[in-house]
């Protein structure tokens, strides 16, 4: 008989020894639900790193046709600033020439022959009543505006169309 064996029944020591091994089985029970909660915390984290890329990578994605868009589109802009202002400085320096008289429109026109006159169209013009005439300065360059407006509308409908297909109709 040991020391050990008169002071502490039997009774005792198998009493502690299941006390010992019900609290190492609590121990490893909870470190094993705190490991499954490890686990499933870490298995959410991991989706939402996976979310959170995607995201970040559709909102890099719409960044960059964002920035193609405004990129086209500045340069289509001024494109069409620029054929505009073209057209207008065109028009300005050929209603100027106009004026001064440095260029002299010319029409198509049928010459008949005065009421009362005994002459006939073909006398008058010497060409068969077919020649040409001349417009007024002021007639020439109101007909230069007009043709000018048609310009510049023909470059905005055509810019218009652009803006259309760049933006409207993008996929």
């Amino acid at each position: 008989m040991s020391l050990t064996d008169t002071f502490i029944p039997p009774w005792a020591r198998w009493l502690a020894t299941a006390a010992l091994v019900a609290a190492f089985a609590a121990v490893f029970y909870f470190w094993g639900m705190q490991d499954a909660d490890i686990r499933h915390d870490l298995k959410d984290a991991r989706r939402d790193a996976q979310e959170a890329s995607a995201v970040a990578a559709i909102t890099a994605r719409y960044r960059r046709k964002e920035q193609q868009w405004q990129a086209s589109s500045a340069a289509n802009d001024a494109a069409a600033h620029k054929e505009t202002k073209d057209a207008q400085d065109k028009l300005a320096s050929l209603q100027r020439t106009i004026d001064r008289g440095a260029v002299r429109v010319f029409v198509p026109a049928r010459c008949s022959a005065a009421a009362g006159s005994t002459q006939t169209a073909s006398a008058v013009s010497g060409t068969d009543g077919a020649g040409t005439a001349e417009l007024s300065p002021a007639f020439a360059s109101a007909l230069a505006g007009i043709a000018g407006d048609a310009d510049r509308l023909a470059i905005k409908i055509s810019h218009l169309q652009d803006y259309i297909q760049l933006v409207c109709l993008v996929n």
